[in-house]
């Protein structure tokens, strides 16, 4: 499909939990390629391009039977942005080894939460970049598909 927009779906609960969502993504044109860690979405980044990101708060740091951290998709995210490592993320060092295709460092970017943690969301809110867009689990397919259709327009 010529017209495909692509979406790194970055979740550890993997893409059987969100068959509905990918199928109804899919039906408006999005090709979605999955990520269950930090290291596998960087090196996604660094490898493709994309349009668009979905991508969960908590998450492993390199390996799925890592213990996931609160702070995953943030330290994702300021890596992605080219923003400063943040405080108490050691377990995401490996970041500094990689590097996002250019392309990638602004494209648009829906955080999912399953809770809110004003420490996390602070830091998501100050990210260089575009504006993240803020999505609560469960996901409603509406809002989501607003919050992408609005990311891959900028």
């Amino acid at each position: 499909m010529a017209d495909s927009k692509t979406l790194l779906w970055v979740d550890d609960d993997g893409k059987e939990r969100f068959l509905y969502e990918q199928y109804n993504l899919e039906k408006r044109g999005w090709s979605i390629t999955w990520s269950l860690t930090v290291l596998e979405a960087a090196r996604n980044l660094e490898e493709k391009p994309f349009d668009a990101v979905l991508l969960d708060q908590t998450l492993p740091p390199q390996r799925y039977e890592d213990e996931p951290s609160y702070w995953g998709g943030c330290a994702l995210l300021y890596w992605l942005r080219g923003g400063e490592r943040l405080q108490d993320t050691t377990d995401f060092d490996f970041l500094g080894e990689l590097t996002p295709r250019g392309h990638n460092q602004n494209i648009g970017v829906t955080l999912v939460s399953a809770f809110y943690d004003d420490q996390v969301m602070g830091y998501v809110k100050k990210a260089p970049g575009p504006l993240v867009e803020l999505v609560q689990k469960p996901i409603g397919l509406a809002h989501l598909l607003s919050c992408l259709e609005g990311s891959s327009q900028k």
